[in-house]
């Protein structure tokens, strides 16, 4: 049953000016809930109004829109006061969560591409510990084989949101940025992106969009900045021979600053990718890529 039409219509006027004022187009029930209870009488709806009748009402009548995110085991509903871009409906399903890979290529402006998967990513709460020393037999054939990839993604409209979690780093490289897809949008800086995306290419475009995403960045990335997270990161695998290789093979860095990257020492043979099947070898990264690449 809606709610009374004269109640309502008298009301609606200063409900929408109420949701026009608000900083974030997003709400959940728990948020709607809130409102509702909170300007009801100023409003002038009676306690009979439950919040279903409520929203049924604004969705019927107004500019509020239902999306629901349904991932494998947790399904999100979501209100939205007219449209909003898929990130700010993203980073709805948490406010601890920021944009990784492929999305901050995109939000950065370091791609011309439109991917159709967007990368949201938390990290864990609990410190993760290094597995030890690596030899050279177990990164080959860990990278032998095709890198996996989450299956905790939901659809929505003809687009893959995808809910990552990364290890504990306290927030590394992680800022608030406005772009043309939303604003105060959390999002990896420039080099916590380099990093990332050379670290997963497949959340990313792939190597090829790697590559462009360095070379666009060239007048904008600190490599020192981002030689210090790596430190920080300390990752088990050279992943820094891959990105010294990006940095060389962009043409759009100085032999200073490869060099920093280079410091950081080279003692394994590594791979650009994961499962390649036709490499050729860079001797001065000891790094397999694809042939022709």
């Amino acid at each position: 049953m809606p709610v009374k039409e004269n109640r309502f219509s008298i009301a609606k006027a200063d409900i929408e000016s109420y949701f026009d004022k608000q900083k974030s187009r997003i709400f959940s029930k728990t948020d709607l809930s809130s409102i509702l209870e909170e300007n009801r009488e100023f409003w002038r709806l009676s306690k009979s109004t439950s919040l279903s009748r409520f929203t049924g009402e604004l969705i019927s009548s107004s500019r509020l829109l239902e999306v629901t995110l349904e991932f494998p085991k947790r399904k999100y509903v979501r209100y939205t006061w007219g449209d909003a871009s898929m990130y700010e409906v993203a980073q709805s399903v948490s406010d601890k969560s920021h944009f990784s890979h492929y999305s901050a290529v995109l939000l950065h402006g370091l791609t011309e591409q439109l991917p159709k998967s967007i990368f949201v990513r938390m990290e864990l709460p609990h410190d993760s510990k290094r597995s030890g020393t690596i030899d050279q037999s177990n990164i080959g054939r860990a990278f032998a084989n095709k890198q996996r990839i989450s299956t905790n993604f939901a659809s929505l409209g003809g687009n893959r949101i995808y809910f990552l979690y990364g290890k504990k780093t306290g927030d590394l490289g992680v800022e608030t940025i406005d772009s043309p897809y939303g604003k105060a949008l959390r999002c990896t800086n420039i080099e916590r992106t380099l990093i990332d995306i050379a670290v997963r290419p497949s959340y990313s475009g792939g190597i090829a969009e790697v590559l462009k995403a360095y070379g666009n960045a060239r007048s904008r990335v600190s490599i020192n900045k981002l030689v210090a997270y790596l430190k920080t990161l300390d990752y088990s695998y050279p992943y820094h021979q891959a990105i010294g290789f990006y940095l060389d093979r962009s043409g759009a860095y100085t032999g200073t600053q490869i060099g920093l990257v280079r410091d950081l020492g080279i003692a394994h043979d590594f791979y650009l990718d994961y499962n390649m099947k036709d490499t050729e070898y860079i001797k001065e990264w000891r790094l397999f890529i694809p042939r022709g690449f």
